[in-house]
């Protein structure tokens, strides 16, 4: 059965619930206090780059090291 609660954008959510269940794990409100401290976890944590910036970074030609790398 799929879960009841609308996602952020407000389209259904499409993650299944366990048979006794309405909501799915991340819309039970029984779960909101631990997704909210993992969520807390999860933004302290450093990111990867983006790969827009990890291509103008191998193309910035600004340095002899970077020219050479580039050739």
């Amino acid at each position: 059965m799929p879960c009841v609660a609308l996602n952020a954008k407000g389209d259904p959510c499409h993650y299944k619930t366990t048979p006794d269940a309405v909501y799915c794990p991340n819309h039970d409100p029984k779960n909101a206090k631990a997704l909210s401290n993992q969520n807390i976890v999860n933004a302290s944590k450093p990111r990867r780059p983006e790969s827009r910036n990890l291509l103008n970074a191998s193309f910035a030609l600004t340095d002899r090291t970077a020219i050479q790398a580039a050739l």
